[in-house]
């Protein structure tokens, strides 16, 4: 779980692509100075997996299952073809800027509000409307009027 607070905007070191699917490696000392492999770390909303820390040495590769000998600069994780599908990853490249955002602790305080990072559907826009006059509506619904303050009671 996340609150959806970004705590670093990370840099795109570099992606590699396998198949389908990819493995990205980010720069940011922030979200990685207590992150161990196994982590969920938050890359643009997307909940993503550390699957190694990038040494503090430029140039250094990830190693899985074991923090670096100082303290990491980045960190690697692998996307899975239906997440680049699915989410703005697959636009990523070298340099681009990602927020960053580690998953909540129990202990910790809550500034913002609980989100998952995980795509449960893709909504689809039929229109723009007040959202004063709209109930909630669900995904691929278009919005209906809510009842006036005069109808509702009747």
């Amino acid at each position: 779980m996340f609150t959806g607070i970004v705590e670093d905007l990370g840099e795109v070191e570099a992606i590699e692509h396998t198949g389908g699917s990819a493995r990205i490696f980010v720069r940011s000392a922030t979200v990685t100075q207590d992150a161990r492999p196994g982590d969920s770390i938050a890359v643009n909303g997307v909940c993503l997996t550390v699957t190694g820390l990038i040494d503090g040495r430029p140039g250094a590769t990830p190693v899985a299952d074991e923090p670096p000998a100082s303290s990491p600069r980045g960190f690697s994780a692998d996307v899975m073809g239906e997440t680049l599908k699915r989410s703005g990853l697959d636009g990523l490249e070298p340099g681009s800027k990602v927020n960053l955002e580690r998953s909540v602790r129990l202990e910790d305080r809550l500034g913002g509000h609980l989100v998952q990072g995980h795509v449960a559907a893709i909504p689809r826009s039929t229109g723009k409307s007040s959202a004063s006059a709209c109930r909630r509506a669900s995904p691929g619904t278009s919005c209906t009027k809510a009842p006036s303050p005069s109808t509702a009671s009747a």
